[in-house]
């Protein structure tokens, strides 16, 4: 046996064997291992066997770590609740509770970066500080390229890319305050790797989960004034130049009159499978295709939107829905699609650990609905729906072309008239 063969071995069954519950004859299966993709398991594995120590005396950092990994070996919470409990941590721990909501926000950023499409890469950082007490590592290290979909005929040089250290933040109130603590062992984190670090702070009751990004050096001038951060400050942010986010609204009241069957197969709604639906816009009915209809149904009920009227005729429903015209962003849009919407305690329909950790996996690998055919509903009624922009182009471009360096040559160069933003 090679040196410290043995030793990591004996650090690693403990763990393994809390992670495999026994079967009846008594042997462990490990089956939950070898759904996840080998980069997944490359990562998990260093960390389920350097712990020398029981889970409940961790730091909160090391935690995080642990509680992520073997998350990612789970297919349920309660079987996480039964892995945790024999490693001798409870589950309503206030601690673990606090460790769980953040790895949710952490881990909906990150699927929402590849979901917009706009993020060359990003990935996650180990957070234990190894020199410095002082410092502390933000959440990731990315990359962006620019786009402006928004704007059709927008060009950009190939090359062009924003590189930044990310904090990700998530609050159930209507403003957020970072400490001065927080902040500075974070700064003094990026400016030794010369890199601007960005807060991606989530207000959860906001939008479904609005996204603010704010480079640090901009929160500092807040923070010198004593003000606290606001949903209000979205135009001071760089979420949407990074992002590619934009607002959609309906430009007049739309109505959907939908037949719902309650014993048809495909039910995507409480009423049931779709089997009929009639898209108006006052007088005008608009033609969607029969193939089409699901999906149209399921993105327009993202929008703001009320119920006028229920009609039961037996296993039979008539549903008339009316659109309201109220802004959404289409970062929002995309998110709920995908079901990644954490609610204001921090969970969600899906469990985004999860999802990521199964993206790329050999079999049964997680879907994502890509944001362009999300946006292809849109894109199909100009008409109806209008796309507007954060801010002014006349603030946004001189933005978007300093933050991703754009010299004299490089400069955004759209065709058409600008964008209103909204009002």
């Amino acid at each position: 046996m090679a040196p410290g063969e043995g030793r990591q071995e004996c650090a690693l069954a403990p763990w393994m064997y809390a992670l495999s519950p026994r079967k009846r004859g008594g042997a462990r299966s490990f089956a939950c291992l070898f759904k996840l993709s080998m980069p997944v398991l490359r990562a998990i594995l260093p960390m389920l066997s350097s712990c020398s120590m029981p889970i409940k005396d961790l730091s909160a950092i090391e935690l995080a770590k642990q509680v992520r990994a073997i998350k990612a070996c789970t297919e349920t919470d309660e079987e996480l609740k039964g892995v945790l409990e024999r490693l001798g941590l409870s589950f309503d721990d206030p601690r673990l509770k606090q460790v769980l909501q953040g790895l949710a926000h952490e881990d909906e950023f990150a699927l929402l970066c590849r979901l917009m499409g706009t993020c060359n890469a990003i990935n996650s950082l180990g957070q234990t500080p190894l020199l410095d007490e002082r410092l502390a590592a933000p959440d990731f290290i990315a990359s962006f390229r620019p786009a402006l979909s928004w704007w059709p005929g927008t060009e950009f040089p190939q090359d062009a890319s924003y590189q930044c250290l990310i904090e990700v933040k998530g609050t159930t109130k209507n403003t957020y305050s970072i400490s001065t603590n927080d902040l500075e062992r974070r700064l003094r984190f990026a400016r030794y790797f010369r890199l601007p670090l960005v807060f991606a702070i989530r207000f959860m009751k906001l939008d479904g989960g609005m996204w603010l990004l704010l480079e640090a050096e901009k929160y500092l001038e807040l923070k010198k004034s004593n003000r606290r951060l606001r949903a209000e400050d979205l135009q001071r942010g760089i979420g949407h130049i990074l992002l590619d986010d934009y607002y959609v609204v309906p430009r007049c009241k739309l109505r959907m009159i939908c037949s719902f069957n309650s014993m048809g197969n495909g039910r995507i709604s409480r009423f049931g499978a779709l089997e009929i639906m009639r898209l108006l816009a006052g007088t005008w009915e608009i033609e969607v295709a029969p193939g089409d209809r699901e999906f149209v149904f399921l993105v327009l009920r993202t929008l703001m939107h009320r119920i006028l009227e229920v009609k039961e005729d037996g296993f039979r429903t008539s549903v008339t829905y009316e659109i309201i015209p109220q802004a959404r962003s289409i970062s929002s849009t995309v998110s709920h699609m995908n079901r990644l919407q954490a609610e204001v305690d921090g969970t969600g329909p899906v469990d985004r650990a999860r999802v990521l950790a199964r993206l790329d996996a050999d079999s049964n690998p997680a879907f994502l609905l890509p944001r362009s055919l999300i946006e292809s509903v849109f894109f199909k009624y100009p008409g109806i729906f209008g796309r507007y922009a954060y801010e002014n182009p006349d603030h946004f471009i001189p933005k978007m072309t300093a933050l991703f360096n754009l010299g004299p040559q490089q400069d955004v160069q759209p065709s058409g008239p600008a964008k209103p933003s909204p009002g």
